[in-house]
């Protein structure tokens, strides 16, 4: 019973002393520190973390990002995660090339792997192809310029290619800004004299018939004659290094010259070259021209490599060079190494190989033996490496490592690892 009264005086005390005037002075009092410190924060959390009210305000504005934009990405990490999963569509896809990743450091010596135009118009194909080669190594992509037929594969500017350029030819600039901005070397090759439309399309660059007015072809008609551009042409040699200057000019770093040749024996003795032939030597012509080429390009910072097929090099048949191919290289050189090559042209007896076809290891380090010490001292050398099979030879990782470890141990450090179909394995 006392507690209840206990109670009862308490509520009473408390009810007495209530005093409405100073209920309200409190409100007041923390109503103004509640707005002083909502008011002042900005200007103490400045001038604790060194900020200017300025440099603040211009952060949020160039962040883009509004306070209701914050609380939307506080408010849960759920809806944050759905919307950076998802790659919005592009109505330009099938156009654009791929965007590029950042490149990373590129290894020791060029390495590349050629790249069919067909898959430089494939903007998705080329993207995955460009990551695999990186991931496994690779620095570099070798491109066709002009290829074996004559056909120009790229949208060229030059006048006397309008009626060669490819159907499916691919914008060269865009190509190689693309290859570029994934840090990688981009090598050129052109098809030179080996041109079956050039001659037709402006006729002063080809080779015509004695006595005729018609051109000359390689063969009979019936049987896939093709006609070619002429060497001792100063309208063909200017076609080439129109379209060289023009390939340097969109980023090519280097350019391999193929089919840098006479035509094959078959009715040569026919065929009228001009009057220039009378008092210049087949391969000294092929020289002069392959100097003229390289002069233009460096003032480019291009670098120019001649090609030739590695049998013409190692004993084999060289009379399209009309002589040894090394004589024409200037500054550059660039040949096949294929074990098929040295078993179809029959070179392994030559080249002390049991088997070239089995033993691609031996057959590349005996070629490299013999060709080496060929080689000017200051030239700069990039060979082909077989990627491919053909009726004769299964190519597997295991046969291009062993090409590769004959290349490593003869201290060559750079090469073009080609399949013609531009498919290869990396996973191998």
């Amino acid at each position: 019973m006392s507690k209840k009264l206990r109670i009862k005086r308490s509520r009473s005390k408390y009810a007495q002393r209530f005093k409405p005037l100073k209920f309200v002075i409190y409100l007041l009092v923390i109503s103004l520190v509640f707005f002083l410190g909502w008011t002042l924060y900005p200007t103490v959390r400045d001038f604790i973390v060194g900020e200017s009210p300025s440099s603040a305000e211009s952060s949020e504005s160039d962040s883009g990002i509004s306070s209701s934009e914050h609380s939307s990405e506080s408010s849960g990490s759920a809806s944050q995660d759905e919307s950076s999963s998802s790659v919005p569509e592009s109505s330009s896809a099938e156009s654009s090339l791929p965007e590029a990743s950042e490149p990373e450091d590129a290894p020791e010596g060029t390495r590349a792997i050629f790249l069919p135009a067909e898959l430089l118009n494939d903007t998705v194909s080329l993207a995955d192809t460009v990551s695999a080669a990186k991931a496994a190594g690779f620095n570099a992509v070798l491109i066709e310029l002009k290829d074996d037929e004559g056909y120009v594969m790229y949208s060229s500017a030059v006048p006397r290619a309008k009626k060669s350029i490819s159907d499916n030819a691919y914008d060269l600039v865009s190509v190689i800004s693309y290859l570029k901005s994934e840090g990688l070397e981009v090598i050129g090759r052109m098809h030179s004299f080996h041109d079956h439309m050039g001659g037709k399309a402006y006729r002063p660059m080809g080779i015509y018939y004695m006595n005729e007015s018609f051109l000359w072809l390689d063969d009979y008609p019936d049987k896939g004659g093709r006609s070619w551009l002429n060497p001792y042409s100063e309208d063909a040699a200017a076609y080439i290094t129109d379209l060289s200057l023009e390939a340097a000019d969109a980023g090519v770093d280097s350019i391999i010259f193929a089919g840098f040749s006479f035509p094959t024996k078959i009715g040569i003795e026919s065929a009228n070259f001009g009057e220039l032939a009378e008092t210049v030597g087949k391969q000294e012509m092929l020289s002069m021209r392959m100097q003229q080429i390289t002069s233009a390009l460096k003032e480019k910072n291009t670098a120019a490599y001649f090609f030739a097929e590695g049998p013409a090099v190692l004993g084999g048949d060289n009379y399209i060079y009309h002589g040894d191919p090394l004589n024409i290289a200037v500054d550059g050189f660039s040949t096949s190494l294929y074990p098929s090559d040295i078993a179809s042209n029959k070179l392994d007896s030559s080249l002390g190989i049991t088997d070239s076809l089995q033993n691609p290891y031996q057959s590349v380090s005996a070629q490299l033996a013999l060709l080496l010490p060929k080689l000017k001292s200051d030239a700069e050398f990039l060979p082909f490496i077989q990627g491919f099979s053909d009726s004769s030879f299964t190519c597997t990782a295991e046969e291009i490592s062993s090409q590769l470890k004959a290349l490593s141990d003869a201290e060559i450090s750079s090469y073009i690892l080609y399949n013609p179909t531009g498919e290869y394995n990396f996973a191998d």
